[in-house]
């Protein structure tokens, strides 16, 4: 006995939970290219 708006409820929130994890993901993309950046000009500095 499945109701549809159960299915519908769950892939709703399974996209959203994609979304979120594609945010988290981007953001330590932007941290780790920002520490790389600040290493490589660091290491130029020298």
């Amino acid at each position: 006995m499945k109701i549809r708006g159960d299915t519908q409820v769950a892939e709703i929130i399974d996209s959203h939970e994609r979304r979120l994890r594609m945010m988290e993901f981007a953001m330590v993309g932007v941290v780790f290219y920002k520490c790389l950046r600040a290493f490589a000009a660091a290491r130029r500095g020298k």
